[in-house]
């Protein structure tokens, strides 16, 4: 498989995996077209997750969305649901490296 930050195929691997991502150089993997640019055809259904994967892949300076706008977005909202809701357990409460 490929990750988002690997170099497109067929092209040098010149830079570094780190450099790609302080970049913010990457290319879509399971649902972009052989360009890496996003294909509808292959990605229906996860619009909600590409809007908030290019929300947060972007430079400050660029538009990243901020933590708080992506938790109110509704792919992320309604992504997981759990009757009664997300609760933090005992274990979790009670750790102090979690604070």
């Amino acid at each position: 498989g490929r990750l988002p930050f690997d170099a497109p195929p067929g092209k040098p691997d010149r830079s570094r995996n780190t450099h790609r991502i302080a970049r913010c150089d990457w290319m879509w993997c399971r649902f972009g077209d052989e360009d890496g640019e996003w294909d509808d055809a292959r990605s229906q259904g996860f619009e909600g997750g590409r809007e908030v994967v290019e929300g947060l892949l972007k430079k400050v300076r660029m538009g990243r969305k901020a933590l708080d706008v992506v938790a109110e977005m509704k792919w992320v909202k309604e992504g997981i649901r759990v009757e009664g809701g997300l609760r933090v357990s005992e274990e979790d409460e009670n750790d102090e490296a979690l604070l």
